[in-house]
């Protein structure tokens, strides 16, 4: 008897050191696969990161060529308002000596617009 309980235990022995086996197997195989996955997550974060970063320095750089651009155009405007501003007397003088009875009939007509309002206040 002592054969056959000798060989049970060895048998259900075996058998556990086989499941043993197995899920160590198994445990490894996850560990291997987990370290995996990180590494590729790692990778597509870190690659995701630059493409930002690239992104961002290409929207600064944008960004900054406009303000630029606007920068000039508004400098533009302000020199031809300057210029159209120093004309200004020339071209009223010119006016007023191309058609004097216009030019006076019209300062009156504003003088006395300015004496009726002034009157009411």
């Amino acid at each position: 008897m002592a054969n056959i309980d000798d060989t049970r235990r060895a048998y259900h022995a075996s058998g556990q050191d086989d499941v043993r086996d197995t899920a160590r197997g198994v445990g490894a195989q996850l560990r291997d696969t987990a370290e995996e996955m990180g590494t590729q997550i790692r990778h597509t974060v870190s690659d995701l990161g630059a493409q930002l970063r690239d992104t961002a320095q290409d929207m600064s750089a944008q960004a900054q060529a406009m303000g630029t651009q606007a920068k000039e155009t508004v400098s533009e405007y302000y020199e031809q308002g300057r210029e159209t501003l120093r004309a200004l007397p020339q071209t009223i003088e010119a006016q007023i000596r191309a058609r004097p009875m216009e030019a006076l009939l019209l300062a009156g007509g504003v003088g006395l617009l300015l004496g009726l309002l002034w009157r009411r206040s």
